[in-house]
């Protein structure tokens, strides 16, 4: 009798036991991203909502955007992200949803997505294989985007943010173009301008020409930071964006090198400013770090 006792009371605890551990964790929730899909291109200046959707029950759900924390959520429900592409660069961008439970059981959902703006046509520079947006004005060809080009040299920075161009001296700036391209001169950047309406009386002066040229080529966004004025109507698909040089604060101005000298210490740039719709010809020091746009040959 004792042994069937014993025998009943192994049973019971092997049920008991093998129930119990049933019901701990379960299946891990499952996120789904369902807009934007993969492979998505997305119009620069465009806000568009990230949605995700959770099956099963988690605790934590959120949405990073190349690498970044975007939103984080203490629940397991559906959750949508404003994004606003008006701060992010013209490229291939990461989006990422995960979500957990208790247990750190979780899984997680990414996609690629690529903001574009104006121009179609691309070019990949062989140096470190960057693609490029050009786009043709008049009879010539330019970039659509300020050069990224890491130089030999230290005098190259990175310069984050919505333009993700790199800031040069000039030494570095005259190199830095690829094979095809070079840096613009003074009479280039004048044919270019003429083009998009400058008078002849105007072209030739120095300081602010023009009247609405420079709304002509800047971005239809980014202009002003957070107020985000200053906006262009990039009607040629130039897509100028500010370069985020802190000098002048966030947001507001971009210079771009030419390959002139003038006296032989100072260099003829282009520049655009978020308040006027005009573009700037001036005469700067050599060792400053300013943006580069490559034209073709």
């Amino acid at each position: 009798m004792k042994k069937i006792i014993i025998g009943i009371l192994l049973i019971l605890f092997t049920v008991l036991s093998n129930s119990s551990c049933s019901k701990i964790g379960g299946p891990p929730p499952n996120c789904k991203i369902t807009y934007p899909i993969d492979g998505q291109i997305i119009d620069k200046c465009e806000t568009i909502d990230i949605t995700v959707i959770v099956e099963g029950s988690g605790t934590e759900t959120g949405i990073t955007i190349n690498g970044d924390s975007k939103v984080m959520q203490h629940t397991s429900s559906n959750i949508t992200y404003q994004w606003n592409t008006n701060t992010e660069g013209i490229k291939e961008h990461t989006i990422k949803a995960s979500c957990w439970d208790n247990n750190g059981k979780g899984s997680t959902d990414e996609i690629k997505v690529k903001i574009v703006a104006g121009a179609s046509e691309t070019f990949i520079d062989p140096r470190d294989l960057q693609e490029y947006y050009i786009v043709d004005i008049g009879s010539q060809t330019w970039f659509a985007q300020d050069l990224r080009y890491y130089t030999s040299d230290t005098s190259c920075i990175d310069n984050s943010g919505p333009n993700g161009g790199i800031i040069y001296n000039w030494n570095s700036a005259k190199i830095a173009c690829p094979n095809g391209w070079h840096l613009p001169s003074d009479s280039e950047w004048k044919t270019l301008e003429k083009h998009i309406g400058m008078s002849d009386s105007d072209v030739d002066n120095v300081g602010w020409r023009g009247s609405i040229e420079g709304n002509e080529i800047k971005s239809r966004c980014g202009w002003g930071w957070m107020s985000d004025s200053g906006n262009g109507n990039d009607n040629y698909n130039f897509t100028a964006l500010p370069n985020n040089n802190e000098l002048y604060g966030l947001g507001t101005t971009n210079i771009w090198w030419t390959n002139t000298e003038v006296e032989g210490f100072t260099v003829f740039t282009r520049g655009l400013l978020y308040s006027k719709g005009q573009i700037e010809r001036v005469n700067l020091p050599k060792d400053l770090k300013n943006s580069v746009r490559c034209v073709k040959d």
